[in-house]
């Protein structure tokens, strides 16, 4: 092989491994904004709330999913909502909402958040929360990240990916 030939190669090599590297990076930062928003723990709360409204005869491995989704580590729920959630977030967006919800105050409105999902009535946001969860929620990543959660299509896909792998 010439040495052109070679250097040529090494290239693509490189050029190949830093597209897989940016790829992984971008997973992690979906990934972290998931964690940093709670997405693991709202899924649960939503589908224990969906799961005893199913039909018997509903899909049988979607029955045993809600049997299991309690147990079902963070990780995998995460692992199935990341491609739908990039697909309505653009990696700029993903980055700006990591800076905000993975701040103190962030991650103070997204535990106050979840736990009003799950039914806590003592739950009081400051009017600076109240403010910073405005802003959050109407930013250019806010609205993308409305779309993820309102995407009906995405719930289904990760309800599926997770009910098709359920033990």
């Amino acid at each position: 092989m010439s040495h052109i030939a070679r250097v040529f190669a090494v290239f693509l090599l490189l050029l190949h491994g830093a597209s897989h590297a940016q790829e992984a990076g971008e997973f992690d930062v979906y990934a972290k904004l998931l964690g940093s928003l709670r997405y693991a723990e709202t899924f649960r709360v939503s589908m224990s709330r969906t799961c005893p409204r199913l039909p018997a005869t509903a899909d049988s491995k979607v029955l045993k999913l809600c049997s299991q989704v309690g147990f079902t580590p963070d990780k995998k729920i995460i692992q199935a909502a990341e491609p739908h959630v990039r697909k309505q977030v653009s990696i700029e967006e993903a980055r700006k909402a990591l800076v905000f919800w993975s701040s103190a105050e962030g991650a103070e409105i997204s535990r106050k958040l979840v736990a009003q999902m799950r039914g806590e009535n003592n739950i009081h946001f400051s009017p600076e929360e109240t403010r910073l969860l405005d802003n959050a929620t109407t930013s250019s990543y806010g609205v993308a990240l409305g779309r993820f959660a309102n995407s009906t299509e995405a719930s289904i896909a990760i309800i599926r990916e997770l009910a098709a792998n359920a033990l």
